[in-house]
């Protein structure tokens, strides 16, 4: 009696620690999962951000280089009217022979 009372006991607490042991490793599986899913939105908030910013700055970089151009037309007009107000009065003052 003495012998199946003890390994009754033994394979009780066989039991009992195997359940301890699920019991841990799901706890640990589920704080795996806890921190791969704060790390997951993490990132996922910082490619927003960053998808964000590129916009921001895509749009601005737009009207910049839309600026850029009109600045360009602009002087590009300014050089064609001096060379042709430059030629204008080199013909005048050759023309009245004004020294």
């Amino acid at each position: 009696p003495g012998q199946t009372g003890g390994s009754g006991d033994a394979a009780s607490a066989r039991c009992r620690s195997a359940f301890l042991l699920q019991e841990e490793t799901l706890r640990r599986c589920r704080e795996d999962e806890e921190k791969r899913s704060d790390i997951t939105n993490h990132f996922q908030e910082t490619l927003e951000e960053i998808q964000a910013q590129i916009e921001l700055h895509s749009g601005r970089n737009d009207k910049l280089r839309q600026e850029n151009a009109n600045l360009n037309d602009k002087l590009e007009n300014l050089m064609s009217q001096y060379e042709r107000e430059s030629t204008y009065i080199h013909a005048v003052m050759s023309s009245c022979d004004c020294r």
